[in-house]
């Protein structure tokens, strides 16, 4: 059936009804009655191309006089537990949910723009196409220690092929997911717990942060059994990280320097020269120290076939590595 026909279902007069009950029907979290209200697919209940209206943005001018936006009345899906649910082509922007449970569903080519997630769980669900942009997907909603059954999780999760440009996850953990030529472009990972997850394709300057950045909390657990072999890193940055166990991409220059903490002070006197390399390397080193934690690796990305930064920056760890094991060894 296609994307339209599955939209229409829910566009004529009878389909009007029935949306406002599928509607319902979300809110509740579900009930016995889903699979004779509205039909199954694949083992699921059929809510396949179901249309939300977007949220209402009213203009509003700030104080320099430009014209602004106030968002409201959007969808809220608060506590509650959706299980076996096909939303495949839906449109279902900018909802927000707290606390809630998603299990076996499938949102296969759904528009899930600027989505909402706090202390929310996904497992063994599908987001294949879907597109996700501008959305937080895994948040607290109260800052400070929380329950590690209250953080939020995503869990054998497919984001093939989805659109996850300028997302961010805060917290939690990501768990046996495949992000396979997915787009994450500006994509934010910072706290989160990644294991056993793989990643191909383009990832262009998206961030991985080891730590939380406003300093409280627990830190998240190292990055293990994460495949990037068959990803291309561009800008991509990696702060405050541990390594379990991590395939790097196979088709680019790459330095990974576990003792960078012990090393930078030594490879910074190095670099005091005023050449365009030299303040690139520098700068470079500079920020993978502080605030990152002490026990964290760095990673550094060479531009192209011939960078001359990323080239310096090999050579002074290495004066500096050697410098470390032999207090003799000169560094001048």
């Amino acid at each position: 059936m296609s994307n339209a026909a599955l939209r229409r279902r829910w566009s004529t007069p009878d389909g009007a009804m029935l949306a406002a009950q599928a509607a319902a029907f979300l809110s509740q979290g579900g009930d016995t009655r889903g699979a004779e209200l509205f039909g199954t697919f694949q083992g699921r209940i059929d809510l396949r191309g179901l249309t939300f209206e977007d949220p209402f943005v009213a203009p509003r001018l700030d104080g320099r006089g430009r014209t602004t936006g106030v968002t409201d009345d959007f969808v809220e899906l608060d506590g509650v537990h959706l299980a076996n649910i096909d939303l495949s082509h839906s449109r279902l922007r900018s909802f927000r949910f707290f606390g809630v449970a998603i299990e076996n569903c499938v949102f296969d080519q759904a528009d899930c723009t600027d989505w909402r997630m706090w202390n929310t769980h996904v497992r063994d669900s599908s987001f294949l196409g879907a597109k996700m942009r501008g959305s937080a997907l895994a948040a607290l909603a109260e800052p400070g220690p929380v329950a590690e059954t209250a953080l939020p999780l995503w869990t054998g999760v497919c984001f093939d092929g989805a659109d996850l440009r300028d997302t961010s996850m805060s917290a939690g953990a990501v768990n046996s997911c495949t992000f396979e030529r997915s787009k994450l472009d500006r994509a934010t990972f910072e706290n989160v717990s990644i294991s056993d997850c793989r990643f191909t394709g383009s990832i262009k300057r998206a961030e991985f942060f080891g730590y939380p950045r406003g300093g409280s909390g627990p830190r998240c657990r190292p990055m293990t059994r994460v495949d990037f072999s068959e990803a291309h890193f561009v800008d991509v940055t990696f702060r405050g990280c541990r390594f379990v166990d991590v395939q790097f991409p196979e088709d680019q220059r790459l330095l990974i320097v576990e003792d960078i903490h012990s090393l930078a002070p030594l490879a910074l006197p190095l670099l005091a020269g005023d050449s365009l390399e030299e303040r690139i390397a520098r700068a470079l080193i500079e920020n993978v120290g502080p605030p990152d934690p002490s026990d964290s690796t760095a990673v550094f990305e060479a531009v192209g076939e011939d960078d001359p930064a990323f080239d310096l920056i090999a050579q002074v760890l290495e004066r500096a590595r050697t410098a470390s094991r032999d207090e003799h060894y000169p560094l001048e």
